[in-house]
């Protein structure tokens, strides 16, 4: 709707002034008293004649003078046009604002020179905008970021109430989406026209530093039906307020991972962190600081330049067992955040298998493998069971179930071991003398046809035992000590009776070992955060003429079991750490029964949990969680549990930074232009102001202001001219 509003309204006090054109005519309307005079007969005929032309000339001049005035007092007035007054609860009758405040941790980033970040200088040009607000104004104030959220919702006219607001708005430790928040702005502004219907124009100013991956869900859809930057521009006005700053470098530690070179259950870790720079502005040899359970180690520096991605390695030895953590920290830099990481771990890795066995014997190979001594320190604990047993069996409290020659799987147990692998467990199944594939297929897919596990279940074949078929080392990483070890005897383990297995072709499974005609002897299946690890032949130690194969009894089945699950601790300590700005589910055994949870987080803020329940997606069973909310600091958190007042169990898990904004790259001009249909100018302090789509009036009127002074002007001097000539008459 178009309308006028005008910046300096109480100028228009002035109108008294258009009065004074009146009086002026009034004023000069003479009484004349009529006396009879012959000689004057001719001159009183002439000016009947002309009277008429004469009043009606000073009548527009009047009104000529009086338009002159009003004119000049609504000039300078300031008028403009696009913006329609509205009212909210009989006080507001401006501009409804909506301030986007970008809260992501690219915000942090500080400017060289000032030493200001542009999270600051975000704040500071928010308060400058407010403070030229007229009163009649109301804000509105949202955050861009992973907790995206109102700060003030409800249009507000307490200025010094969204001051404070402003200011007590603390940067995030994740990215953000603009695309996301603007949608929530329009849905503001629709409801808040509904709820105030004479509230009419709105204006959403963005405050950013305005990293290209903030912006980049809007590039390409902004003219888009349903796109919102196209239902803001429909509702009002959409402008960004530049807040980039001028960082002097940046390297980022994008990941924290460890490795077990001697194995999964050595003493020996390696910590590897990945860094990269992605600007500096002159040569340096910054460094990496590593810290062990909270105890300084040492300090490497790096040799890396601009664009460089580099891994430097902690290799730490004997190390006691248990859980420990490890902090590598970059030195300072202009974005301090993405400077740290961390990474938690058991030294050795702890693992508690539970066995289940078809028939007896066949789970011999395996937890000979899994437990090849007798010392107690051992870190791997075996429980074996048979087939009638596992409904009865809390699989929470194992890493990993093994099912050896047990291929009979009821419902219930389908459901308990889909929702055991996709909750980060180990799976481990064989073939036996009790082989039923539909059952098998049954639990390796949701529905039968489908590869939900990424495996399929063939027909079983048989060798003919005098001539065996070879096996053969595939091109998983699993298989690198083999290959580089030909003489491991791999290649001559005889295999007899084997199931077909049909491998979905994907990046989630893949063939370690396999046999000389291509069939896949050991496969390994990356399903939900857990692993699916598939034999097809048995692991049974027989030299019946009825045998399978002799892998169990390889002496290299050892290594072969041991470095599965060193590659599987490796990919899942890598992953398995939840990121920032998420809300973990944590899930807990009530062996204890009820339980008490808290949480330590790095600040040292220590905040009870409250456990809830539910019902699992694949088994129906319901389980009891707790959900992390508090988790947007960066670092290690302490959890325990407790039960009847004695702590039972202490966990740690690790909160990192998703790096997505550290790169400073920026949208260019125009593109932002493109997007808010706006022009843009470089402010001295690095912002970008937009040029307003209203239109100002000021200059039209004062020029119809002058043109009619001109007017006035002429039609004064004939007047004149005409009064000296009716004189002279009158005198003659």
């Amino acid at each position: 709707m178009l309308a006028l509003i005008l910046e300096s309204p109480e100028r228009l006090w002035w109108s008294f002034v258009l009065l004074v054109p009146l009086l002026i005519h009034l004023l000069r309307r003479r009484r004349y008293h009529q006396h009879g005079w012959a000689a004057m007969e001719f001159v009183v005929r002439a000016m009947q004649e002309k009277s008429q032309k004469a009043r009606l000339q000073r009548l527009v001049l009047m009104i000529v003078r009086v338009f002159i005035l009003a004119l000049f007092l609504l000039a300078v007035s300031s008028p403009q046009s696009g913006v329609s007054k509205f009212d909210v609860d009989n006080i507001s009758s401006g501009t409804h604002y909506v301030f986007i405040l970008d809260a992501s941790y690219s915000m942090g980033t500080i400017d060289q020179v000032s030493g200001d970040s542009a999270f600051e200088i975000a704040k500071q040009e928010a308060f400058e905008l407010l403070h030229r607000l007229h009163p009649g104004d109301v804000v509105s104030v949202l955050t861009i970021g992973d907790f995206e959220r109102w700060v003030i919702e409800s249009p507000a006219n307490d200025f010094q109430e969204v001051v404070v607001a402003i200011d007590e708005i603390e940067l995030q430790v994740g990215g953000g989406n603009v695309k996301t928040v603007l949608e929530s702005t329009a849905d503001l502004i629709l409801e808040s026209r509904q709820a105030h219907p004479d509230l009419l124009h709105s204006h959403v100013m963005v405050f950013t530093d305005l990293e290209q991956n903030v912006w980049t869900g809007l590039v390409g859809e902004e003219s888009e039906d349903g796109s919102p930057l196209k239902r803001l521009k429909e509702l009002g006005q959409v402008s960004v307020v530049g807040c980039q700053v001028d960082p002097r470098s940046n390297l980022a530690l994008k990941s924290l991972t460890c490795s077990y070179p001697q194995g999964a259950f050595a003493k020996d870790v390696v910590v590897m962190a990945e860094v990269e720079c992605y600007y500096q502005e002159e040569a340096a040899s910054p460094g990496i600081s590593w810290y062990v359970d909270n105890q300084f180690i040492r300090r490497d520096e790096l040799e890396i330049q601009q664009g460089q991605l580099s891994t430097i390695s902690l290799p730490l030895n004997n190390l006691d067992s248990g859980s420990h953590q490890v902090e590598a920290r970059l030195d300072d830099d202009s974005l301090a955040i993405d400077n740290s990481r961390w990474i938690v771990f058991d030294s050795p890795a702890k693992f508690r298998v539970l066995c289940v066995e078809g028939s007896p014997g066949e789970s011999v190979a395996l937890e000979t493998a899994l437990h090849p001594t007798e010392d107690p320190e051992w870190p791997v604990s075996v429980v074996t069971i048979n087939e009638s047993q596992v409904e009865q069996q809390e699989l929470t409290e194992y890493e990993m179930v093994a099912f050896c020659g047990a291929n009979a799987f009821t419902r219930q147990t389908r459901r308990l071991l889909r929702e055991f692998v996709s909750q980060g467990g180990i799976l481990l199944v064989t073939p036996g003398k009790n082989l039923d594939t539909k059952s098998l297929n049954e639990l390796y897919a949701l529905v039968v046809e489908e590869f939900d596990f990424g495996i399929r279940w063939g027909n079983l074949i048989r060798q003919d035992e005098s001539v065996p078929l070879k096996v053969r080392v595939a091109n998983h990483r699993i298989g690198e000590i083999f290959r580089s070890n030909p003489g491991s005897g791999v290649n001559e383990i005889p295999v007899f009776k084997y199931v077909e297995l049909e491998l979905k072709p994907d990046e989630n499974s893949g063939a370690v070992l396999e046999l000389e005609n291509g069939s896949p002897l050991f496969a390994f299946s990356s399903v939900g955060d857990g692993v699916l690890l598939t034999f097809s032949t048995s692991l049974l130690l027989s030299q019946s003429e009825e045998r399978w194969s002799d892998l169990g009894a390889w002496p290299s089945f050892l290594p072969l079991i041991h470095e599965s699950l060193k590659y599987v601790l490796e990919s899942q300590t890598k992953n398995g750490h939840a990121t920032l700005g998420t809300t973990p589910e944590r899930r807990v055994s009530m062996k204890y029964g009820p339980l008490e949870v808290e949480v330590k987080n790095p600040a040292g803020v220590v905040r009870p949990y409250l456990l809830d329940s539910q019902n699992d997606l694949y088994s129906g069973q319901r389980y009891i969680y707790w959900l992390q909310q508090d988790f947007k600091i960066p670092g290690v958190y302490y959890v325990s549990y407790s039960a009847q007042g004695k702590v039972v169990e202490n966990t740690m898990f690790v909160g990192n930074l998703r790096v997505t904004e550290s790169d400073h790259r920026l949208i260019d001009q125009s593109t932002l232009e493109l997007l808010t249909n706006e022009q843009y100018t470089d402010a001295s302090t690095g912002s970008l102001h937009s040029k307003p789509r209203h239109r100002n009036w000021f200059t039209v009127i004062l020029l119809l202001t002058l043109t009619l002074m001109l007017f006035e002007l002429k039609m004064n001097s004939r007047q004149s001219v005409g009064s000296l000539g009716r004189t002279g008459v009158s005198n003659d």
